[in-house]
Protein backbone atom coordinates (compact mmCIF):
# COMPACT_ATOMS: atom_id res chain seq x y z
CA UNK A 1 0.00 0.00 0.00
CA UNK A 2 2.83 2.39 0.80
CA UNK A 3 4.44 1.95 -2.63
CA UNK A 4 1.13 2.58 -4.41
CA UNK A 5 0.56 5.59 -2.17
CA UNK A 6 3.97 7.04 -3.05
CA UNK A 7 3.43 6.47 -6.78
CA UNK A 8 0.00 8.07 -6.58
CA UNK A 9 1.41 10.95 -4.59
CA UNK A 10 4.04 11.65 -7.26
CA UNK A 11 1.48 11.33 -10.06
CA UNK A 12 -0.97 13.59 -8.29
CA UNK A 13 1.77 16.10 -7.58
CA UNK A 14 2.57 16.18 -11.29
CA UNK A 15 -1.12 16.50 -12.12
CA UNK A 16 -1.34 19.35 -9.63
CA UNK A 17 1.30 21.21 -11.62
CA UNK A 18 -0.39 20.33 -14.90
CA UNK A 19 -3.68 21.57 -13.42
CA UNK A 20 -2.04 24.85 -12.45
CA UNK A 21 -0.67 25.26 -15.96
CA UNK A 22 -4.09 24.46 -17.45
CA UNK A 23 -5.76 26.98 -15.16
CA UNK A 24 -3.25 29.65 -16.18
CA UNK A 25 -3.81 28.68 -19.81
CA UNK A 26 -7.57 29.07 -19.46
CA UNK A 27 -7.07 32.48 -17.87
CA UNK A 28 -4.69 33.65 -20.61
CA UNK A 29 -6.95 32.42 -23.43
CA UNK A 30 -10.04 34.06 -21.88
CA UNK A 31 -8.21 37.38 -21.43
CA UNK A 32 -6.84 37.14 -24.97
CA UNK A 33 -10.34 36.45 -26.29
CA UNK A 34 -11.75 39.45 -24.42
CA UNK A 35 -9.00 41.76 -25.68
CA UNK A 36 -9.40 40.57 -29.26
CA UNK A 37 -13.18 40.91 -29.18
CA UNK A 38 -13.56 44.27 -27.43
CA UNK A 39 -10.32 46.07 -28.28
CA UNK A 40 -9.38 44.71 -31.71
CA UNK A 41 -13.01 44.02 -32.75
CA UNK A 42 -12.08 40.57 -34.01
CA UNK A 43 -13.15 37.49 -32.11
CA UNK A 44 -11.06 34.34 -31.93
CA UNK A 45 -13.28 31.42 -32.98
CA UNK A 46 -11.12 28.83 -31.23
CA UNK A 47 -10.71 30.50 -27.83
CA UNK A 48 -13.98 29.34 -26.27
CA UNK A 49 -13.47 25.80 -27.52
CA UNK A 50 -9.90 25.63 -26.23
CA UNK A 51 -11.00 26.89 -22.81
CA UNK A 52 -13.69 24.21 -22.59
CA UNK A 53 -11.24 21.46 -23.45
CA UNK A 54 -8.58 22.70 -21.05
CA UNK A 55 -11.20 22.93 -18.33
CA UNK A 56 -12.34 19.34 -18.97
CA UNK A 57 -8.75 18.15 -18.59
CA UNK A 58 -8.34 20.28 -15.46
CA UNK A 59 -11.43 18.82 -13.81
CA UNK A 60 -10.68 15.18 -14.50
CA UNK A 61 -7.00 15.36 -13.65
CA UNK A 62 -7.88 17.11 -10.38
CA UNK A 63 -10.53 14.59 -9.39
CA UNK A 64 -8.07 12.13 -7.85
CA UNK A 65 -6.54 14.99 -5.83
CA UNK A 66 -9.99 15.69 -4.41
CA UNK A 67 -10.46 12.01 -3.54
CA UNK A 68 -7.09 11.89 -1.77
CA UNK A 69 -8.00 14.92 0.34
CA UNK A 70 -11.60 13.75 1.00
CA UNK A 71 -12.99 16.73 -0.90
CA UNK A 72 -15.58 14.91 -3.00
CA UNK A 73 -19.19 16.01 -2.73
CA UNK A 74 -21.06 14.35 0.13
CA UNK A 75 -23.66 15.10 2.74
CA UNK A 76 -21.79 14.92 6.00
CA UNK A 77 -24.46 15.86 8.54
CA UNK A 78 -24.83 12.24 9.62
CA UNK A 79 -21.06 11.75 9.76
CA UNK A 80 -20.49 14.78 11.96
CA UNK A 81 -23.26 13.76 14.36
CA UNK A 82 -21.69 10.35 15.04
CA UNK A 83 -19.05 10.39 17.76
CA UNK A 84 -17.89 6.76 17.53
CA UNK A 85 -14.78 6.69 15.33
CA UNK A 86 -15.32 3.05 14.30
CA UNK A 87 -18.78 3.85 12.95
CA UNK A 88 -17.41 6.93 11.18
CA UNK A 89 -14.71 4.84 9.54
CA UNK A 90 -17.36 2.33 8.41
CA UNK A 91 -19.30 5.22 6.90
CA UNK A 92 -16.16 6.38 5.06
CA UNK A 93 -15.77 2.88 3.65
CA UNK A 94 -19.42 2.86 2.56
CA UNK A 95 -19.06 6.30 0.88
CA UNK A 96 -15.89 5.20 -0.87
CA UNK A 97 -17.36 1.90 -2.09
CA UNK A 98 -20.43 3.66 -3.52
CA UNK A 99 -18.19 6.31 -5.12
CA UNK A 100 -15.91 3.61 -6.53
CA UNK A 101 -18.90 1.84 -8.09
CA UNK A 102 -20.01 5.12 -9.68
CA UNK A 103 -16.50 5.82 -10.98
CA UNK A 104 -16.25 2.32 -12.47
CA UNK A 105 -19.56 2.70 -14.33
CA UNK A 106 -18.56 6.17 -15.50
CA UNK A 107 -15.14 4.82 -16.57
CA UNK A 108 -16.81 2.20 -18.77
CA UNK A 109 -19.05 4.85 -20.34
CA UNK A 110 -16.08 7.15 -20.89
CA UNK A 111 -14.29 4.41 -22.84
CA UNK A 112 -17.30 4.26 -25.15
CA UNK A 113 -17.12 8.04 -25.53
CA UNK A 114 -13.42 7.90 -26.45
CA UNK A 115 -14.21 5.19 -28.98
CA UNK A 116 -16.94 7.31 -30.55
CA UNK A 117 -14.66 10.37 -30.45
CA UNK A 118 -12.29 8.74 -32.91
CA UNK A 119 -14.77 9.57 -35.65
CA UNK A 120 -15.30 13.28 -34.96
CA UNK A 121 -13.33 16.50 -34.82
CA UNK A 122 -13.98 19.72 -32.94
CA UNK A 123 -15.71 22.44 -34.97
CA UNK A 124 -13.33 25.38 -34.54
CA UNK A 125 -9.95 23.78 -33.88
CA UNK A 126 -10.41 20.60 -35.93
CA UNK A 127 -8.93 18.65 -33.03
CA UNK A 128 -9.75 14.93 -32.87
CA UNK A 129 -12.34 14.60 -30.11
CA UNK A 130 -10.74 11.48 -28.66
CA UNK A 131 -7.92 13.75 -27.45
CA UNK A 132 -10.42 15.66 -25.35
CA UNK A 133 -12.41 12.63 -24.23
CA UNK A 134 -9.36 10.63 -23.08
CA UNK A 135 -9.18 12.92 -20.03
CA UNK A 136 -12.23 11.12 -18.62
CA UNK A 137 -10.89 7.55 -18.42
CA UNK A 138 -7.47 8.81 -17.33
CA UNK A 139 -8.84 10.89 -14.47
CA UNK A 140 -11.42 8.28 -13.51
CA UNK A 141 -8.88 5.46 -13.42
CA UNK A 142 -6.63 7.46 -11.10
CA UNK A 143 -9.64 8.26 -8.94
CA UNK A 144 -10.66 4.59 -8.81
CA UNK A 145 -7.15 3.66 -7.68
CA UNK A 146 -7.33 6.39 -5.04
CA UNK A 147 -10.72 5.16 -3.81
CA UNK A 148 -9.31 1.62 -3.48
CA UNK A 149 -6.35 3.04 -1.55
CA UNK A 150 -8.66 5.00 0.76
CA UNK A 151 -10.79 1.91 1.38
CA UNK A 152 -7.65 -0.08 2.19
CA UNK A 153 -6.46 2.59 4.62
CA UNK A 154 -9.86 2.69 6.33
CA UNK A 155 -10.00 -1.10 6.63
CA UNK A 156 -6.47 -1.11 8.05
CA UNK A 157 -7.58 1.53 10.56
CA UNK A 158 -10.57 -0.60 11.58
CA UNK A 159 -8.43 -3.71 11.96
CA UNK A 160 -5.80 -1.75 13.87
CA UNK A 161 -8.40 -0.45 16.30
CA UNK A 162 -9.84 -3.92 16.84
CA UNK A 163 -6.36 -5.32 17.38
CA UNK A 164 -5.67 -2.51 19.86
CA UNK A 165 -8.96 -3.14 21.71
CA UNK A 166 -8.06 -6.78 22.35
CA UNK A 167 -4.77 -5.99 24.05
Amino acid sequence: MKIIGKILEKLESAFGYVGGILLMGVTVVVILGIICRYVLFHSLPWSEELCKYMFVWLVFLSFSLCVRNHMQIKIDILETSIKNQTVRTCMHIFYDVVSLAFVCVYFYCSLQLVKAGRLSVSPAMHLPMWMVYVALPLGLSLSAIEFVRQIGLDIAELLGKRGGDKE
